[in-house]
């Protein structure tokens, strides 16, 4: 009897496994049809993808790297309140003085060099510009379809300059303090460098001098040395201006 029970439960049980849905079949390289050419760029798309990751990795790290070092600068700078820039600016701001200062990294673009910029929030008077005189076709001359004119220093001072402003004054009493002249002088080396108070803020924007390959050309002391004489200078112009935050 026994058997028999068990020979119905099976004869119950078969129309109710029909019905059920047939597993799908796995996926092998005999039932799968994959066009040569897609497969080519599926794994161009991975490679690239892996190569991106890896440089966003490396420039990451090294704009930690060099902030770290810049907050350090900060410190010893005197700057209040210093905190690193986010993301891939390898850079910090803080305040000091009552002003809002920022030092930054600027990686290499084609045929231009990498620059250190420091900005500090002030008052412009009035719109100044100073750039090196350099050896090349019309020495360098500024085009002046944009920004304030070239202007020439009454006293005949400023001569290795190409000095740029709405008021010559302003100018003349820069160029007045010996201090500001030498560390103009040890700043602006080449036709990247330059010194502008425009919009809102005092901004010093230098190439660095190529050293090491660690950074982008330059070495990291380098890259904070660089930063250090932009402080000096830009100091001493906030005090011969009188400038305020």
């Amino acid at each position: 009897m026994q058997a028999a029970r068990q020979d119905r439960l099976v004869e119950r049980a078969a129309p109710v496994a029909q019905r059920l849905p047939k597993p799908a079949p796995l996926l092998t390289s005999a039932n799968v049809n994959i066009d040569p050419q897609q497969a080519n760029l599926i794994v161009v798309g991975a490679v690239v993808a892996i190569v991106v990751a890896g440089v966003l990795a490396i420039a990451m790290k090294r704009s930690k790297t060099i902030g770290e070092r810049l907050l350090v600068f900060a410190r010893d700078a005197g700057w209040q309140n210093g905190q690193r820039m986010r993301a891939l600016f390898a850079g910090v701001r803080g305040t000091w003085n009552g002003f809002e200062v920022s030092v930054r990294r600027v990686p290499r673009q084609k045929a231009i060099p990498e620059r250190v910029v420091l900005r500090v929030r002030v008052q412009v008077p009035a719109r100044l510009a100073v750039s090196k005189r350099s050896g090349g076709f019309r020495g360098g001359r500024p085009l002046a379809l944009f920004g304030p004119p070239v202007v020439e220093l009454r006293d005949g001072g400023g001569r290795e300059f190409w000095i740029r402003g709405d008021e010559i004054t302003l100018a003349e009493r820069l160029f007045a303090s010996g201090v500001v002249t030498a560390l103009l002088d040890r700043n602006l080396v080449s036709r990247f460098d330059g010194v502008t108070l425009a919009g809102d803020a005092l901004q010093i924007l230098r190439a660095t001098a190529g050293g090491g390959a660690q950074f982008g050309g330059t070495s990291l002391d380098q890259l904070v040395q660089t930063a250090h004489e932009e402080w000096e200078l830009a100091k001493a112009v906030v005090e011969t201006l009188a400038l305020r935050p």
